[in-house]
């Protein structure tokens, strides 16, 4: 049977594990959300550079453009629910005072992450796909 402190060792590397797994998560976040930040910013700024004075299929311009936002709206979503799962585990750590009626598993968050996670990397794979194919049908 284990003792309490071999309970209380096993939370506190649970606890660890998730922080690991939480940071990587997040850092690929990061750098998606940088990455169509600057695709979004380089498109519009350059549009004129890059296309005939009327291009053709203007929509996939459009397209790619949504789908650039929607990757970054997405990923701030992810930013937002890492402070989340920072708070829960620093609360179950005893770093700060746990709030009265407030005990929610960091674990839960963390596996809810997954949708956001997969809708920020197939939009931002879906608009860099789109606007290449705008960039190739309008080279000049």
């Amino acid at each position: 049977m284990p003792t309490a402190n071999d309970l209380t060792e096993l939370h506190r590397e649970r606890l660890e594990d998730l922080y690991l797994r939480v940071n990587a998560r997040f850092d690929f976040a990061d750098r998606i959300i940088t990455l169509s930040t600057g695709a979004l910013a380089l498109s519009v700024t350059f549009r004129k550079s890059f296309s005939e004075a009327a291009p053709n299929h203007i929509w996939l311009l459009g397209l790619s453009w949504i789908l650039f936002v929607t990757s970054v709206a997405t990923g701030l979503v992810v930013l937002h629910l890492r402070t989340s799962v920072y708070l829960l585990i620093a609360r179950q750590s005893g770093i700060i005072p746990e709030t009265h009626g407030y005990r929610r598993d960091p674990w839960k968050i963390f596996h809810r992450l997954r949708f956001f996670e997969i809708t920020m990397f197939t939009t931002f794979s879906a608009a860099i796909a789109v606007f290449a194919a705008f960039a190739l049908w309008n080279l000049r």
